[in-house]
């Protein structure tokens, strides 16, 4: 009778996949937020050239405005 054994440096929960630790969770979603919120920045300024600028910098008013609206409060 031959037996295998498979040895894991891991013990992995069913179904979960690959588990990360929490310092790894945190500065990704800590990127995340910064990356969309540079995003929002951008698209902000944009907003605020008229149509001929945003022209030669290769953007159209309707990619950005729908980006704009919903994120900042005034």
């Amino acid at each position: 009778m031959s037996s295998t054994i498979f040895v894991t440096d891991r013990v992995l929960p069913e179904g979960r996949g690959e588990r990360t630790g929490f310092f790894s969770r945190l500065s990704r979603a800590v990127m995340h937020s910064r990356l969309q919120q540079a995003k929002r920045e951008v698209n902000l300024y944009l907003s605020r050239l008229d149509d001929d600028e945003l022209e030669q910098l290769g953007y159209r008013r309707s990619e950005i405005s729908r980006d704009v609206a919903s994120h900042y409060r005034l």
